[in-house]
């Protein structure tokens, strides 16, 4: 089993209803959300994205696509001369 290596929680911000902390871990940040009127949490995973790679995986899925569709339609369909 991989050891897991724990930070601290950061504070991002704190109003009369609700305090937002986030903490670092492997691929992105873990929020934690305590809202105090409604005396509940929530937390989700938002994941460290490079976004220009990430841009440039979708245009070169999408170039690819593109291509093989082309050359799909260019084929003849059976059954027609």
């Amino acid at each position: 089993m991989s050891e897991v290596k724990m930070g601290k929680w950061e504070l991002v911000d704190r109003t009369v209803r609700a305090t937002t902390e986030r903490l670092k871990i492997d691929g992105g940040y873990l929020y934690h959300v305590a809202h105090q009127e409604a005396n509940a949490i929530a937390m989700c995973f938002v994941p460290d994205v490079d976004l220009a790679r990430y841009q440039s995986h979708l245009r070169d899925a999408y170039n690819k696509g593109f291509a093989d569709g082309m050359e799909e339609a260019r084929k003849p369909v059976k059954g027609e001369v």
